[in-house]
């Protein structure tokens, strides 16, 4: 495998950022403690072991940022969404050549309520003159919208006033075929089933496919009437999938609230033959033990569908990077 198509999840969490709480550190260092021998805290290097032999949600964290994740695929910058998430991307950012003034993105946006942009305006990059950022999304008045996220009531920036070039483009919208080239990197797009519209991506380059599908709701499980999604998702490499619901949550209590769950992604994982499958857009009242529980249950789902051999199931969290 080769460095030309990197995923970066930068923000997991949805609706509003999490950050933990003291009573789950506190949680998480009694389960270290109880899982330690002495053996295991004797020296620097016996502890460096022994947390990299324990499940990662017990010497870390989940996540608890909104909505960002950044691509680097064929030379190019993919960032997707402004979250919380993209405050950290930022700072990293700014390390290399979008501190030098040198920085160019192309940055698509799934839809614009709050957890998805709220980390716009403290994205040091936009404010250094030279970098260059191309805003993309179907959406007709998306510039409208984020002078409006920084009118002065709200921020003492206004958005017309950051330094960095921002040029906009509008993404056709209608029908599932449409696709924007960035070099030979090719992005699709298609609209979700959420409240004031979104729109899942699909990136593709050199035979492969990463999909984000998040903010999207699948109300009609007839498999004729999700062929289009079927067909979107088809022969994906990684289907980063919004499961931010129980089944039974998202079908009897949470219905048009715009969100799916882990036994639909899975589901449409199946039938759309995507070789890895990640949970994503975490419920911010679930802490790092429910959210693996839910996944322990899903895997199980997955295994009495007898579909754990042809599906690579896992629960996306910050600052994990996929080589595609």
């Amino acid at each position: 495998m080769s460095d030309d198509f990197l995923v970066h999840f930068r923000g997991v969490r949805g609706s509003i950022p999490t950050p933990p709480r003291p009573s789950q550190i506190k949680d998480k260092v009694k389960k270290v403690l109880e899982l330690a021998s002495a053996d295991d805290i004797k020296d620097e290097a016996s502890i460096e072991n022994f947390l990299q032999s324990i499940p990662f949600h017990l010497h870390g964290f989940i996540g608890g940022n909104t909505t960002c994740i950044q691509m680097k695929v064929g030379g190019h910058h993919l960032f997707f969404d402004a979250g919380s998430g993209s405050f950290p991307m930022a700072q990293d950012l700014l390390r290399a050549e979008f501190g030098r003034c040198k920085g160019r993105a192309h940055w698509f946006f799934t839809h614009t309520h709050h957890d998805h942009i709220m980390g716009l305006p403290m994205f040091g990059p936009l404010y250094v003159p030279g970098n260059h950022f191309t805003i993309l999304s179907p959406y007709n008045n998306l510039r409208e919208r984020f002078i409006r996220n920084q009118h002065p009531e709200f921020f003492p920036v206004n958005f017309s006033d950051l330094g960095s070039t921002i040029e906009f483009v509008q993404l056709e919208d209608s029908g599932n075929n449409n696709s924007y080239q960035i070099g030979d990197v090719t992005v699709r797009w298609m609209e979700n089933d959420h409240p004031g519209r979104s729109f899942s991506y699909r990136v593709e380059y050199q035979g492969k496919a990463a999909i984000l599908a998040t903010d999207a709701e699948y109300k009609e499980l007839d498999p004729i009437k999700l062929q289009p999604v079927i067909d979107f998702f088809y022969g994906a490499d990684l289907l980063i999938f919004d499961a931010q619901y129980a089944f039974t949550e998202s079908v009897e209590m949470k219905r048009d609230w715009g969100h799916s769950s882990s036994f639909v992604g899975i589901d449409l994982a199946l039938d759309a033959e995507v070789k890895r499958l990640a949970l994503f857009h975490h419920e911010p009242t679930f802490d790092d033990f429910k959210l693996i529980h839910n996944l322990d249950r899903a895997k199980l789902y997955l295994r009495k569908n007898g579909g754990d051999e042809d599906l690579e199931l896992f629960i996306a969290r910050e600052d994990l990077i996929l080589n595609m």
